[in-house]
């Protein structure tokens, strides 16, 4: 686990960077500081570590001397100056970027820098002068413990590497089922180590393009596994075929959360107490993408909409709701009125919500989230001023529910690594492949 990303000019300040990093590890450990110099082993593909390690980290320090601007302006254009491309990225993922002046550098100001550094200028930076280099750094350690203290991002901020194990983990356990290895003859050295070489390699690419690689060679595997259903080299009963389109399912649900950057994607899901009110940030422009960032099993839940060309993929335990400013009062019988047709699509809707009836749908929102199914509201991202704290809290005293406030608009999303439409419409179209008749034999 690197926390601590430390990014600097070789030409420019490699001997403060070193001594800074040394600082660093005495006090926050080895495997929480990263420097390229010293964490990618020989061999390693540069970009995707350095990629890699920007994914899980949780403090950016940019390391800035007396030539550094002057550097910067050299490399301008330069598709391999990494130094301009980690600090871009990492004021685009609104990562803690600190900037930490060496040898009697100054901040730029924004005039003096590119477009997606401009930033930069507006950060605090901390002075590290060599006379005072002990007192100084203290000063930006406890800036740094404060700043991890109040997020809890060393213990609850899945690294890179996590984010992809779990996801390993979790498409091999799908695959771990007698019914695949059916399949074995009729596509040869398909699998490896239990699991289907395409994924295997695609779960190997990069950081930036492994959850997208993962889901495309999915997707293309199932269109194979069609074909040979069609051909009746291989058959399946009615119980296999439902058992296998889940797991196939499920495995779709692990590399749709890769798709996600697991650092900006925890910040979306702040720790929260027992009784606390529940909004949650869905910066996505659909309602099954807003639920994807949230949910842990998003394929319990997804389901292929009912009119197409409109939506790509639906989740059918997600709904749209309006607030409007006024009498609060008919505003949350709205709601739970709602969410009792929902919860009961073919029972008569209650004329009048009652503690009662508000008690049995706490009970039936509880249970939804034991089996991965929670129900969430969501909610226009323009309407959020109207959700009033009294409200808000209401919907979690008494319907055990979360409202997602979906932010559409965004032209390029940090928080999808894979472009969320593509991403919806790719799962919608393996879904309609898993309903074809080979794949439901009567």
């Amino acid at each position: 686990m690197a926390g601590i990303f430390i990014n600097y000019r070789r030409e420019d300040s490699q001997g403060s960077a070193g001594r800074l990093q040394q600082t660093l590890r005495a006090h926050f450990g080895a495997d929480f500081v990263f420097m390229d110099v010293t964490a990618i082993a020989p061999g390693a593909n540069f970009p995707s570590e350095i990629d890699a390690r920007l994914q899980c980290c949780d403090v950016f320090l940019a390391v800035i001397g007396r030539h550094w601007l002057t550097m910067l302006k050299q490399r301008e254009g330069d598709p391999r100056d990494f130094v301009h491309i980690e600090m871009a990225a990492a004021l685009q993922r609104q990562i803690l970027l600190i900037p930490c002046l060496v040898e009697g550098a100054a901040l730029p100001g924004a005039d003096q820098l590119p477009d997606d550094l401009t930033d930069l200028a507006s950060r605090n930076a901390k002075e590290l002068r060599h006379l005072s280099w002990d007192d100084d750094c203290a000063s930006l350690i406890k800036a740094i413990d404060e700043y991890l203290s109040v997020r809890g991002a060393a213990d609850t901020s899945p690294t890179w590497h996590q984010w992809l194990d779990q996801a390993k983990t979790g498409i091999t356990r799908a695959f771990t089922y007698r019914v695949f290895d059916k399949f074995d003859d009729a596509l040869p050295d398909w699998k490896s180590l239990g699991m289907p070489r395409a994924l295997d390699e695609a779960l190997a690419a990069p950081p930036q393009s492994a959850g997208r690689e993962t889901c495309e060679a999915l997707y293309r595997l199932v269109i194979q596994m069609c074909r040979v259903l069609q051909a009746e080299d291989v058959t399946l009963t009615a119980g296999e075929s439902k058992e296998a389109q889940k797991r196939l399912k499920a495995a779709m649900g692990c590399a749709a959360r890769l798709c996600l950057d697991p650092l900006l994607r925890s910040r979306l899901r702040p720790a929260q107490s027992p009784g606390s009110s529940r909004r949650l940030s869905a910066p996505a422009s659909e309602i099954a993408g807003s639920t994807l960032i949230h949910r842990e099993e998003p394929d319990k839940t997804w389901a292929l909409p009912q009119t197409v060309g409109q939506t790509p993929l639906e989740d059918k335990a997600a709904i749209p709701i309006t607030v409007e400013t006024g009498d609060e009062a008919s505003t949350r019988e709205k709601l739970a009125k709602a969410l009792a047709r929902h919860t009961w699509p073919l029972a008569p809707v209650p004329e009048r919500i009652d503690p009662t009836t508000c008690a049995r749908l706490r009970g039936e929102s509880d249970v939804a989230r034991v089996r991965g199914e929670a129900c969430y509201l969501v909610l226009d991202g323009k309407e959020e001023s109207a959700l009033r704290p009294s409200l808000e809290q209401w919907i979690a005293d008494e319907l055990r529910t979360e409202v997602l406030v979906l932010q559409k608009g965004e032209t390029s999303n940090p928080l999808f690594l894979y472009d969320e439409t593509t991403l919806l419409t790719l799962i919608a179209h393996f879904l309609r492949l898993l309903e074809g008749p080979e794949w439901n034999p009567r």
